[in-house]
């Protein structure tokens, strides 16, 4: 039998929880996410709020590579958060494209540019409106 070693983790930081979770102290300007990670890298449905500090002395680990750690998090979790919105925004275009092949019968925005005499963002606004996005 293989013994399984876990670790303590900081996923990111929050400043909806304000108080720490293992010494009680309230009023933080931020915690930290914390939760066990695996040998495998899973990382355990259970979360817990902790102060750098005390989430440092938890994971048994330095207050900085903790602080570092919760960075990686935030920052994965903004890209993450960018990366839909850009998703979202390439699929918005496509459904204007469609839009517009349907209405003018090219997507080709010069195209329609010149067709209709209507500035970019006009010819933008009227295929979100009638798609009513």
């Amino acid at each position: 039998m293989t013994e399984r070693i876990e670790r303590l983790v900081a996923l990111g930081t929050t400043d909806e929880h304000t108080e720490c979770g293992c010494c009680g102290r309230v009023n933080l300007k931020e915690t930290l996410v914390m939760a066990v990670r695996d040998v495998d890298g899973n990382v355990g449905e259970a979360v817990a709020y902790y102060g750098v500090v005390c989430g440092a002395r938890a994971a048994g680990r330095p207050v900085g590579e903790i602080r570092r750690e919760a960075k990686d998090g935030d920052d994965a979790v903004r890209e993450a958060e960018a990366a839909a919105k850009r998703l979202a925004a390439a699929a918005d275009f496509v459904r204007c494209e469609q839009w517009w092949t349907a209405e003018y019968g090219t997507a080709d925005r010069d195209e329609i540019l010149k067709r209709t005499g209507k500035l970019p963002f006009e010819v933008y606004r009227e295929a979100r409106a009638a798609l009513g996005v």
